[in-house]
């Protein structure tokens, strides 16, 4: 169920180094995994399993899970058996607070579960957390800063 699936991370306020715990009001997790059972190429699922609070990203107009499931755009590519990408497309509105603008920081984190079949347990996958072998669910202080310039 979980082969394969990507998870992204964002810390719009860029606060979670400071260790205060797990997520907070300002981050997002989004997952994507392919959009069919067999794993083809295609268009891939989008969920958003946290959120930002809404009113610091828009308010009433801050777009629903089932909006953003429908409109970030996310690619599968099957490039052989064991190898795939994927392309991922944020539209500004689905990382507010986030502003994609020089000077702008945040937290960032992936990762990318692989497969069990050789009777491994627990979480195993390729993770951008700071901390070798951590992964990054509910532990921003590991994600890695951006801070972009031009």
């Amino acid at each position: 169920m979980l082969d394969g699936c990507l998870e992204v991370y964002f810390d719009c306020a860029a606060n979670g180094r400071l260790g205060n715990g797990g997520v907070d009001l300002d981050d997002y997790r989004y997952d994507f995994s392919a959009g069919n059972p067999e794993g083809t190429s295609g268009s891939g699922l989008v969920y958003r399993l946290y959120e930002v609070f809404n009113e610091y990203a828009g308010g009433t107009v801050f777009p629903t899970k089932d909006e953003a499931a429908r409109n970030i755009q996310c690619q599968f590519t099957r490039i052989s058996k064991t190898r795939y990408a994927y392309t991922i497309t944020f539209a500004q509105k689905y990382i507010a607070p986030l502003r994609l603008e020089v000077g702008a920081a945040a937290g960032f984190g992936l990762y990318v579960h692989d497969r069990m079949d050789d009777g491994a347990l627990g979480r195993k996958g390729l993770s951008l957390a700071t901390e070798r072998g951590a992964h990054c669910d509910d532990h921003p202080a590991l994600w890695p800063l951006f801070i972009l310039s031009q």
